[in-house]
């Protein structure tokens, strides 16, 4: 807390006239307000303006935070109010879901296929391995 006072603490250089010109960080108006009446503002209005900005800031996050929930409620509906008002439309989603599910098991058909041809090259090959030492194997012998 006492770092955020010393970060709000304004600095008053007298200029001509009765004007005074401020040099601060993270001043609100209301503590530039204060300060035009106050030759050196007190740590209490200090920490006063301190204490209701970030109210202010509290509140104006609890709203937002509000709103949004209001806002994903409201979108829930309008997607409810659609699929209730078109005619067939969870029977169109089920459709698309069985086309997409088809369409996965031809996928998976594709592969295992793929996966067999490989196998069967793969023994193919095993098989001309075997056969060509097979030969080999007669032809040293002769």
């Amino acid at each position: 807390m006492s770092g955020d006072l010393a970060n709000a603490q304004t600095k008053v250089h007298r200029t001509s006239g009765d004007e005074e010109s401020f040099s601060a960080s993270r001043l609100t108006t209301e503590h530039f307000r204060l300060a035009r009446y106050e030759t050196e503002p007190s740590w209490e209005s200090v920490a006063k303006c301190a204490t209701n900005s970030s109210k202010q800031w509290y509140s104006k996050y609890f709203r937002a935070k509000e709103m949004a929930k209001n806002k994903e409620l409201q979108t829930q509906r309008d997607m409810e109010a659609t699929l209730n008002g078109k005619e067939g439309a969870i029977e169109e989603l089920r459709a698309k879901q069985l086309e997409n599910d088809k369409a996965h098991v031809s996928v998976v058909k594709n592969l295992e296929k793929k996966i067999r041809q490989m196998h069967r090259t793969a023994r193919d090959q095993e098989n001309l391995i075997q056969e060509l030492q097979a030969d080999i194997a007669r032809r040293d012998d002769l």
